[in-house]
């Protein structure tokens, strides 16, 4: 009896120090919350990391003072340990995907590191109650990206790889250039630099990337395409519906958008 009574204190004094050590970035998240005001939950999270949360932090609609208005931005932190570095993650669009159990990138399994992936403002659930389109710049989303690494630096005191991909990509290289000290290095993913709303350098490109005959061949593909719309479009919807796939636009303009810019060609 005696040794079951020692058996079971130890089993109760593992789980506690598990228990402890499990909750050990929701106590410093309470903690922080006056400071940076924002409201966080628990998310489930895989064997990758040992707490996941989401933080929903309050940001001024605009940074430069020309509004009053806030909104509230989703952040996902994904917690291995204090002294581990941080993939610091800045989404071109919604971060709906962060919020999966198993969601991890490269960089952060690279590097055995904490995760943080911010959604951008005005997409997802980042949105302001009206959305006033002179507020959504690239120095706003910035000072977004800043604000929320002032919070990570306030809980991790390591090293800080920002990244991204894509948007995310331009989104990261932005944040880099008006806060070059928040991040101890960048890794953007292809990450595009566009010099206007229509950047023009794209069909320049596509007028000598491969051969003639290829490019041709291509051109020919896409105006069958478009000529017979009718015949095609409802083989597309029906393998949009099989993988699940949804557009905004609806199905009959993603499917032009998908067979290349129409006023290129002359039907």
């Amino acid at each position: 009896m005696k040794r079951i009574s020692i058996l079971l204190f130890v089993v109760a004094l593992l789980f506690n120090a598990h228990n402890s050590q499990s909750q050990e970035l929701y106590q410093k998240l309470t903690e922080l919350q006056n400071s940076f005001d924002f409201e966080f939950e628990t998310l489930k999270t895989n064997k990758s990391f040992g707490e996941k949360y989401l933080i929903r932090l309050s940001q001024p609609l605009d940074h430069n003072g020309a509004s009053r208005d806030t909104f509230t931005q989703r952040v996902f932190i994904s917690h291995r340990s204090f002294d581990k570095p941080v993939v610091f993650i800045t989404e071109g669009y919604d971060a709906n995907h962060a919020s999966l159990a198993g969601f991890k990138t490269e960089l952060a399994e690279y590097l055995n590191a904490n995760q943080v992936c911010v959604e951008h403002r005005y997409f997802g659930e980042s949105k302001p109650d009206s959305l006033i389109w002179r507020f959504l710049t690239v120095e706003n989303a910035a000072n977004d990206h800043h604000k929320v690494a002032e919070l990570v630096r306030a809980i991790y005191p390591g090293k800080i790889v920002s990244t991204g991909i894509s948007k995310g990509g331009q989104a990261c290289n932005y944040f880099e250039y008006f806060f070059p000290e928040d991040a101890d290095i960048s890794v953007p993913y292809v990450a595009p630099l566009n010099f206007s709303t229509e950047d023009r350098r794209v069909y320049s490109f596509l007028e000598n990337v491969g051969d003639s005959s290829c490019r041709q061949r291509i051109l020919d593909f896409q105006k069958n395409m478009l000529k017979n719309k009718d015949e095609y479009l409802p083989f597309f919807i029906k393998l949009a519906n099989k993988k699940g796939l949804t557009y905004s636009m609806g199905f009959e303009k993603a499917y032009e958008l998908a067979d290349g810019r129409i006023h290129q060609f002359q039907l």
